[in-house]
């Protein structure tokens, strides 16, 4: 996450509550910019790792944000034996015709992530979790304050006492050292293929190849366009940043698919997975069910690029890459804590019946067969025809 212009209403995250300063909590609106989103670097951005001990770092991380995604897809892809611990997550159930249907999607407080579950030598030297009585952790679940577990501000706030930062994942956390080795997902995923000891993981998975690393960096800076850009959409202050960032993303998307369109290899550099793949798959798995719904980044999405949906689907289709994926409506559940509500209430509730109606006809997947495609788009007309007459 970064530092600028958010919302200013939250409508289940209130402002103000995520940030640290020098140490100590301060609102968000003191940080805001002229309107427009502006992302801050990381703080923590070192590379030192003792590479042949494992379990001395654990990675703090949520199944919602697409940052740490990352890292959650290189430890499967590479078999790292790195514990990876996940913020608070909650389950809702379906009465659909046929089984019950159980969702689960990230969650978000009012003091942003808590992590639940952490065992005692990861939360050594950093505090207790907050225990919340059973029928209150029930009733308060993502529609209020959720009070249980470890707020990561403190795992912050331990590293560095004196910190200015927003709190945000993954995390990157030395367990002898009690501190955070790094929070920027591009340098921890690059770490995990080149730090680490060799011998502890699958070394026919290489996404950072010493001979490709221009290639990697400039084509990450590419890419950082769109994974940016629809935060930078989503969190505009005015229309005018909204649109600006919304032209980018689709410019900096038609550029891919003309890269795909003229490349005879399966991925972006070649026919195995690199750095730069995990970075816009993690974007791109998101973009119809999330972005254009709860960011209202547009119209335009992943089934009206022929190129670069089957290339999301190639690496969608790998089973270890798979297994890291949410159901694709827990990501507009997660989306929509987080969006603008103001004045807009109805158009939010209406596109999130059609993430509901895309998750039911399976639209939203990469490897969508072109009929559930079609009924999609049959049953979604009536929808998208009330929000375009009514503006909303």
């Amino acid at each position: 996450a970064g530092q600028g212009t958010m919302f200013e209403d939250f409508p289940f995250c209130k402002k103000g509550r995520l940030v640290l300063h020098e140490g100590k909590r301060i609102e968000e609106k003191d940080l805001i910019g002229a309107g427009e989103f502006m992302r801050k670097k990381s703080e923590f951005r070192s590379k030192e790792v003792e590479s042949n001990n494992f379990s001395r770092y654990v990675i703090l991380a949520s199944k919602g944000c697409p940052w740490a995604h990352r890292c959650w897809i290189t430890l499967s892809l590479m078999d790292f034996p790195l514990k990876l611990y996940f913020t608070h997550s909650f389950n809702i159930t379906l009465p659909l015709i046929g089984p019950i249907v159980e969702i689960q999607f990230p969650a978000i407080s009012t003091e942003g992530w808590r992590i639940c579950g952490l065992p005692a030598h990861v939360l050594e030297g950093v505090g207790q979790e907050a225990k919340a009585g059973t029928l209150s952790r029930y009733l308060q679940g993502v529609w209020a304050p959720q009070k249980d577990g470890m707020w990561l501000g403190k795992f912050y706030q331990v590293s560095d006492p004196e910190v200015t930062a927003r709190v945000v994942v993954p995390i990157l956390w030395d367990l002898r050292e009690k501190k955070i080795v790094n929070n920027d997902s591009s340098d921890i995923v690059r770490m995990l293929d080149r730090n680490f000891c060799e011998s502890e993981r699958d070394r026919s998975v290489e996404l950072c190849p010493e001979d490709k690393i221009k290639e990697i960096d400039d084509l990450i800076a590419d890419i950082y366009v769109i994974n940016n850009g629809v935060y930078r959409c989503g969190f505009a202050g005015t229309e005018e940043h909204k649109q600006n960032a919304r032209t980018e993303v689709y410019t900096a998307l038609e550029k891919l698919e003309a890269r795909l369109a003229s490349s005879s290899h399966k991925f972006l550099l070649g026919d195995k997975l690199t750095q730069p793949d995990i970075h816009l798959f993690t974007t791109m798995i998101r973009f119809d069910t999330a972005y254009c719904m709860a960011f209202r980044v547009g119209r335009k999405n992943l089934n009206d690029f022929e190129h670069l949906k089957r290339y999301i689907r190639l690496i969608y289709d790998q089973p270890k890459v798979q297994r890291t994926c949410l159901p694709l409506i827990s990501y507009s559940l997660f989306y929509f804590q987080v969006c603008q509500w103001r004045g807009k209430v109805c158009g939010n509730l209406l596109r999130l019946c059609l993430a509901f109606l895309l998750e039911l006809t399976g639209a939203n997947k990469p490897n969508c067969a072109r009929p559930r495609l079609m009924l999609y788009k049959f049953l979604s007309f009536p929808i998208w025809s009330v929000i375009d007459v009514f503006h909303i």
